[in-house]
């Protein structure tokens, strides 16, 4: 069962202990997660300490992965070239505005679609092939929720022994409700 912190401020400290084992922690990995608030985005980052075998496991990439990632590169390209080329041509049979404008518009408009690929693929598709426990060790603590005006962060610990262990040690710590 998931345990639930309410951290206060943007920068936990947190005790130099892996988050997946409790053994002495000597390498961070980096949680972050976007919240909006009105018309303003936050970004939030947690470094999340582990061991130095659960840093290995947590950076790693399983084949999958990797192809995932470099068809995202591909596909990028095929999706920026195609976008460019389609502009180009409907630009050019329908005679709007000159030339020279119009290649630069539609590489501009292929540049987008070429990121919009290749982000999606390799930082939203590729993760979903990882390895399990590859997954467990990324997700072994989820930032739930962050309150901007009180500057308060919830944090879900997936091994609840962790959560009680972080909560006896971290400063500007409540325990969650939910």
């Amino acid at each position: 069962m998931p345990g639930l912190l309410i951290i206060k401020g943007l920068k936990p400290k947190f005790p130099s202990a892996c988050f997946v084992c409790l053994q002495p922690a000597d390498k961070e990995y980096t949680v972050s997660r976007t919240f909006g608030s009105g018309n303003r985005a936050s970004v939030i980052e947690i470094p999340m300490p582990l061991c130095a075998d659960h840093f290995a496991v947590a950076i790693s990439k399983n084949p999958a992965e990797k192809l995932v990632e470099k068809a995202g590169i591909f596909l990028g390209i095929l999706a920026a070239l195609g976008t460019f080329f389609f502009l180009l041509s409907y630009w050019s049979k329908s005679e709007q505005g000159s030339l020279v404008l119009n290649i630069l518009l539609a590489a501009f408009i292929g540049l987008g679609a070429f990121l919009i690929t290749w982000v999606s693929l390799a930082f939203f598709g590729a993760p979903l092939f990882a390895d399990k426990n590859t997954k467990a060790i990324r997700e072994a603590v989820k930032i739930k929720g962050f309150w901007p005006n009180s500057q308060e962060l919830q944090l879900e610990f997936k091994n609840e022994r962790v959560a009680e262990f972080i909560a006896r040690r971290c400063e500007n710590q409540t325990p969650g409700n939910n």
